[in-house]
């Protein structure tokens, strides 16, 4: 047993002063942990203090397994990480790990433990004693941010975000184009809640959805007796549903060429006529039109009329594809996983090795397809640990090369294999228990395991 360092007694006295729980680790082992710890655990000081990140991680109590869990997951990340995991009593508790570097090595963590039960108790308290005297500040952005799911780690999506900050402030048309699955319906959602329009109706329709000989009477409506089958007393369309508001039209670039037209004069008069009517009806609408295609290439074929792409084309946002930003993929992950989790009662997680699988693999289909690997990965799993091999083949072995090789055009053979191999190591130190058992899963000596993860400075846990 490891001799606890001696500390000064104003460290002593802060840690003590922390309403969170703390849980400070150097050299793999538990030093200390504070009062607010075990209150919040129910655990005695001496069932954790001076036990190895090994022995907690095969601990039955969910918040020793979980510090041992965010440890990992920061060591391996190189970065302050956070999960949510829900105690048996009903309580949720956030586990935050940071790493703590000593001369550019990795010395131990600070794990910081948050009854979020409680803190969302006080919350309520706090917004009794002072909702009359709260106002909107750039936190009510950031709040709107949260609630739409945005995720903007990364630089591209950072500046995405700036720009839809200062564009949804004015009325100009906006044209949203990126691929299919990035999240232009969120990103024009955010915006209308972002607008002064937000207290009206936000009307979002997909014009590849809807058969053509419909699509005039769903956009404009149509006057009673206009055709044969129409309701008696006529019926509003969805431009006049969303007066003072905004319309989202999806897939703009499948919009029939006639009532290409018809879009092009409200955008110029803000009128609109209903099927068979003869007056114009005056609105104000806001237009937030997105496709997947290029509308400019439409144009030169003669499918897209050139006026009306210039006047969507005011201001237009370019949302790059999940495979653009990778930064955002581990905490989409982490997002998309606590959403099911609760969905389907569940308490499952994420291992590193599959965190690198994620960020490995090309994501055609983006942010939708990341939703949807998750769900599945969440429902079919067999284990609360999700790991690479849970994953659809395609994603865990054979796109993860050809998502490094269309990273870097210029990266080696030599070093592909290099990347497969790591990962294949961490992987195998995931299921096997000791060097024998990897190297039994790799179909190699256990010696030529040790030689490897020299090599690659590999932790024996799979961590670098």
């Amino acid at each position: 047993m490891k001799k606890e360092r001696k500390r000064p007694f104003e460290f002593e006295v802060l840690l003590e002063a922390f309403h969170d729980g703390v849980v400070i680790i150097e050299d793999g082992e538990v030093q200390k942990v504070n009062g607010s710890f075990c209150r919040i655990t129910g655990l005695k000081k001496d069932a954790i203090e001076n036990r190895t990140l090994s022995e907690l991680s095969n601990s039955s109590h969910v918040c020793l397994r979980s510090v041992s869990e965010a440890c990992s997951l920061s060591q391996n990340m190189k970065k302050t990480i956070t999960i949510l995991r829900k105690m048996i009593q009903g309580n949720e508790i956030f586990i935050t790990s940071t790493p703590i570097i000593e001369e550019r090595s990795l010395r131990g963590f600070m794990v910081i433990i948050r009854d979020v039960t409680e803190l969302k108790h006080l919350q309520e308290q706090v917004s009794e004693l002072s909702g009359l005297y709260l106002t909107a500040t750039q936190d009510d952005t950031k709040q709107k941010l949260i609630a739409d799911g945005i995720i903007a780690e990364s630089p591209s999506m950072r500046r995405l975000i700036e720009l839809v900050i200062r564009i949804a402030k004015v009325d100009s048309v906006i044209l949203i184009e990126g691929e299919s699955g990035t999240g232009k319906e969120i990103l024009a959602r955010l915006i209308h809640r972002l607008s002064s329009r937000a207290k009206n109706p936000f009307v979002s329709i997909n014009c590849a959805a809807i058969p053509e000989p419909l699509l005039e009477s769903e956009l404009f409506g149509y006057e009673k007796g206009a055709f044969s089958g129409a309701l008696r007393e006529g019926k509003l369309g969805l431009f006049e549903l969303a007066d003072g508001g905004t319309l989202f039209l999806d897939e703009i670039g499948e919009l029939p060429f006639s009532l290409q037209a018809k879009l092009l004069r409200f955008l110029q008069d803000q009128e609109i006529y209903r099927v068979g009517g003869i007056r114009p009806i005056r609105l104000n609408v806001r237009i937030i039109a997105a496709t997947n295609k290029r509308l400019d290439e439409m144009v030169e074929g003669g499918r897209f009329r050139e006026d009306l792409f210039y006047r969507l084309h005011v201001v237009p946002i370019y949302v790059p594809p999940l495979r653009e930003r990778k930064e955002d993929i581990f905490p989409l992950a982490w997002r998309f996983l606590q959403h099911f989790n609760q969905k389907y009662k569940q308490a499952k997680s994420l291992s590193p090795a599959l965190i690198s699988s994620l960020e490995s693999y090309h994501w055609p289909g983006n942010v939708r397809e990341l939703q949807n690997i998750i769900e599945r990965l969440v429902v079919t799993s067999e284990t609360n640990v999700l790991r690479p091999k849970d994953l659809p083949l395609h994603i865990s072995k054979g796109h993860k090369i050809k998502g490094v090789l269309e990273d870097s055009k210029e990266l080696s053979i030599r070093k592909a294999r290099e990347e497969a191999e790591k990962s294949l190591l961490m992987e195998a130190c995931l299921e096997g228990k000791t060097m024998r058992e990897v190297g039994s899963i790799l179909g190699v000596h256990h010696s030529t395991v040790i030689r490897k993860l020299r090599k690659y400075g590999l932790k024996r846990e799979g961590a670098i």
